[in-house]
């Protein structure tokens, strides 16, 4: 609003100086002080004196040769211009500026959005998504492209009003199937990360690909009927050969927009550089790659191609006796860490399908344990190995929690599963049972880092042990309720006891 104030009195203050200075309405030679018209007088002579005023108009500066007459018509818009400049700083001043945008047509607000008015932009964003009386076609057009302007320009901090413009046109056929393309490939940035280290022999070295929503993020909630899939295509040794991925490979996410972008599921797989695999000697590095790309995916029908890429990364081949990813010692960390840790009731559950495949619905079978782990933080990465200890000292393995990213320091679960093989049906049978007889198993958490072995992006993780002890046990009825693994109200057990 202030812009739009300054732009008017700019316009005023011309409008004043035009009108003050008037038009020429009468041409001649006129005595400057009183404006006599002096025609018929010789005033070439020294003695040369205006008849009315009585001046001496010998000289070129004591006359003038025109007449102007101000513009009262000019002055009154200028007047105008004035009051309303003063009353848009009031609105503005007041927070009360989208009541006067409110009143300006489309075209005046799309263009003041372009001059960069941010009270512009929240009212554009407004006349777009009024489903009962949208913006017309040719302003709509020119808001997508004005939108994917922003987007493209990297230079620009993301504004999520203009994602709101783009989440709202996605999929209307005014937004073009290469426009559609432009703005996920300028939304997502795909992150590849693979392991630089290697042991002899092996056959693979594993990758990930993290699609990350860098300039997507709108103001609501908007899920599309579009999915978006991140694939492999090719990979292997630099200047080689390359293998080919299959068509199947990769992970498919239903793209769904909102305040905090875009989320999509990291696909994991291996490149295999040689028939041979990484069987060379010790110390040397191997150069590889990977090709992928980013997909749009309409219901699986149609498909855009939102970006192609190409990531390399040298791989040390290190002798077997040598971790890939060495442990650290830190007291202060890993105590820090320990005061923090805790988990949620062991919940258990009760009415485990038989032992067929038909009765669990899925090849992997149903979650019959689940818990929640939290850290206050987490400083440093992990890959600790979480076990269930019994009074009798018997120790079960439930899982593992490796985890590099510093930012998720809670929401792991550990969910044994009890699969449709009669043998693994009867374990986890067994250790449900025994779980709801003693009603309460200790927890304990220690390191093994060649669980992170395999997790690209894990250079080192911290030697930590810690146990919880008497965490209770609950039996529930329903697989969602392990799934679940912590509800509102529940309590928190720590390593020195329960905690709110």
């Amino acid at each position: 609003m202030i812009k739009l104030t300054a732009a008017l009195l700019c316009v005023a203050v011309i409008l004043v100086a035009i009108a003050l200075r008037g038009r020429v309405n009468q041409r001649g030679v006129f005595c400057r002080r009183c404006k006599f018209d002096l025609a018929g007088i010789d005033t070439n002579t020294t003695q040369a004196r205006c008849p009315e005023c009585g001046s001496d108009v010998s000289s070129a500066s004591a006359r003038r040769t025109s007449l102007r007459r101000r513009s009262p018509l000019m002055l009154g818009v200028a007047s105008v211009l004035i009051l309303l400049s003063v009353a848009l700083l009031g609105f503005g001043v007041s927070g009360k500026s989208s009541i006067v945008l409110g009143w300006l047509p489309d075209e005046t607000v799309l263009w003041l959005t372009e001059q960069g008015m941010g009270e512009a932009l929240d009212e554009l964003v407004v006349r777009v998504s009024d489903a009962a009386d949208p913006l017309p076609d040719e302003l709509w057009k020119r808001a997508i492209e004005d939108a994917l302007t922003h987007q493209a320009d990297q230079s620009q901090v993301w504004d999520p009003r203009w994602g709101e413009v783009l989440s709202v046109s996605f999929g209307n056929p005014l937004m073009t199937d290469a426009q559609m393309e432009q703005y996920i490939g300028n939304g997502f940035q795909v992150e590849a990360v693979i392991r630089d280290r290697v042991h002899r022999a092996e056959e693979w070295v594993d990758v990930t690909l993290t699609p990350k929503a860098t300039r997507i993020s709108s103001l609501n909630y908007n899920n599309t009927a579009y999915y978006l899939a991140i694939r492999p295509i090719t990979a292997g040794v630099v200047g080689e050969e390359p293998f080919s991925y299959r068509s199947n490979d990769g992970f498919l996410t239903n793209f769904a927009i909102s305040s905090y972008g875009s989320y999509m599921v990291p696909w994991s797989g291996q490149i295999k550089p040689t028939e041979t695999g990484f069987d060379v000697e010790p110390g040397t590095e191997v150069p590889v790659f990977i090709e992928y790309e980013l997909k749009l995916i309409e219901s699986g029908r149609m498909s855009y191609l939102a970006g192609h890429y190409r990531s390399e990364q040298s791989v040390l081949v290190l002798p077997e006796h040598e971790p890939i990813v060495p442990l650290f010692t830190d007291p202060t960390l890993a105590q820090q860490m320990r005061d923090s840790a805790k988990v949620t009731p062991l919940r258990v559950l009760t009415n485990i399908p038989g032992p067929n495949k038909n009765d669990y619905g899925s090849y992997d079978g149903y979650s019959v344990i689940g818990m929640r782990m939290e850290f206050d933080t987490l400083p440093a990465p992990i890959a600790l190995v979480m076990s269930i200890r019994f009074a009798d000292g018997t120790l079960v393995e439930l899982g593992e929690w490796v985890q590099h990213d510093l930012t998720r320091n809670k929401g792991i679960a550990v969910w044994p599963k009890g699969y449709y093989d009669p043998e693994a049906h009867e374990r986890a049978t067994a250790l449900i049972d025994r779980l709801l007889d003693e009603g309460a198993a200790d927890v304990v958490f220690h390191t093994d880092a060649t669980r992170a072995d395999h997790t690209p992006g894990i250079d080192r993780v911290l030697e930590l042990a810690f146990e919880i002890k008497d965490v209770p046990v609950e039996g529930v009825e329903e697989k969602i309720e392990v799934q679940k693994t912590s509800k509102p109200g529940d309590p928190w057990y720590g390593v020195t006891g329960i905690s709110e």
